[in-house]
């Protein structure tokens, strides 16, 4: 199951750093949701220096319900999703996000729900980054905006990065004002 749910918020931010989580899908296999850790609608949230393995959906997801928190940052995490996971980190609907030297790998979403995102800033991200991180064999690298016309990311900073062996390196969706500086390989 999923390590950590935060919901509800928090005006008091907070940090979680140096451990594992080994959410045990391959063991359990839970019909629903299965995060390594899942918070919502909290304001200066870090992760850093976080392994997540064996989990279904999100290695690690902080998400803003109501589109209104700012400075969440996953930073120097590892996540493997073992070709079945639906996203590696994802961060959804907040100003000044950061995904920073993290590793994404074999995130597939074979079985689990997603796009098979490695790294992503989803939906109204404002002046996010996605710096000096890496994503190998996932459907797509790194990704960041929304597939609908309606939302969108703004001033999002992608430097860095580099995707290997993923079927798409980048993925932007409904974006302006962005800048993008990364390798895509293809062909190791």
């Amino acid at each position: 199951g999923t390590l950590l749910i935060g919901t509800n918020g928090s005006n008091v931010p907070y940090t979680l750093a140096g451990f594992t989580v080994d959410c045990r899908y391959s063991e359990l296999s839970p019909t629903s949701a299965n995060h390594g850790i899942s918070i919502a609608d909290t304001d200066g949230v870090v992760c850093d220096d976080i392994e997540v393995v064996d989990y279904l959906n999100s290695a690690i997801l902080i998400n803003s319900t109501g589109e209104n928190n700012k400075g969440a940052v996953i930073s120097n995490s590892v996540c493997d999703g073992n070709i079945i996971a639906g996203n590696g980190f994802l961060i959804v609907s907040y100003s000044d996000a950061a995904i920073i030297n993290c590793l994404g790998e074999n995130i597939r979403a074979t079985v689990g729900t997603g796009p098979g995102h490695a790294l992503q800033l989803k939906n109204k991200c404002l002046g996010g980054k996605i710096v000096g991180s890496t994503a190998i064999n996932s459907t797509v690298g790194v990704g960041f905006g929304f597939d609908g016309s309606t939302f969108g990311a703004s001033s999002v900073n992608v430097h860095g990065c580099y995707s290997e062996l993923c079927e798409a390196g980048l993925q932007m969706d409904t974006v302006k004002n962005s800048n993008i500086s990364m390798t895509i390989d293809q062909q190791s």
